[in-house]
């Protein structure tokens, strides 16, 4: 495994998240350089998130639905992805209470509602005092921006530069990567899907990828975004 070079700055976050009309909560923000070895495979963590889309206070929650205190006057599904108009999928993600540090896929969202994707969890015990975030994921395209670090590829035979995406879930040893990405003039594609776009595929943060140079010469990847201050 490549060694790993760190800068790390902390700033203050330029978004402002108003909870209540009288506490308001600024984040931290910072960057992280790694070298990504010629001829060999770098495994990259994602240490921080993405500039959150919207926060807010639990009113109630019901089955898989969040119902949110105040009148944020959402737009429908804004933040459900859709290709071509709604480039990212966002999460919500609770910051104390008993789910503090959990997150669930927004599916659907109303004016003052989130539906989330549990797999097979509940949201007993989330209340009325529960602070959250909704955070868009990291994409592949996000997190390496204009193709940073990434040699691009001729041609879907020769990938100078592979990325992969491991299955969290799996079982087992030497396990191979679920799905292989590379970067091409126009964009990202995965390996056996053809010439379909996958620069919005989501990026877990809770996992890592691999970045493989197939050639030699390092490149570096800087990433940035704003610090968890919870679990």
């Amino acid at each position: 495994m490549s060694s790993i070079a760190v800068v790390f700055v902390l700033g203050i976050f330029a978004q402002i998240c108003a909870v209540v009309a009288a506490n308001v909560t600024t984040e931290p923000s910072g960057f992280y350089k790694v070298t990504l070895s010629g001829s060999s495979d770098t495994f990259v963590s994602l240490p921080f998130v993405r500039p959150k889309a919207a926060c807010g206070l639990v009113q109630s929650a019901s089955g898989n639905v969040v119902t949110v205190n105040g009148s944020p006057g959402w737009t429908t599904d804004q933040f459900v992805y859709s290709a071509g108009t709604q480039p990212d999928s966002h999460y919500i993600y609770f910051r104390n209470g008993v789910k503090e540090g959990h997150y669930y896929p927004v599916t659907a969202n109303g004016p003052a509602s989130l539906t989330l994707n549990l797999s097979g969890d509940t949201l007993a015990g989330v209340s009325g005092s529960d602070r959250f975030d909704i955070i868009p994921y990291w994409t592949l395209a996000t997190i390496f921006p204009n193709g940073q670090g990434i040699n691009v590829s001729p041609t879907p035979g020769n990938r100078p530069t592979e990325v992969f995406i491991h299955d969290i879930n799996a079982v087992g040893i030497d396990l191979t990567a679920s799905r292989t990405y590379y970067l091409v003039s126009g964009g990202w594609r995965q390996l056996g899907q053809g010439t379909a776009n996958k620069n919005d595929d989501v990026l877990l943060p809770d996992a890592y990828i691999t970045v493989r140079h197939n050639i030699a010469g390092n490149t570096t990847l800087t990433l940035r975004g704003s610090v968890l201050m919870s679990k």
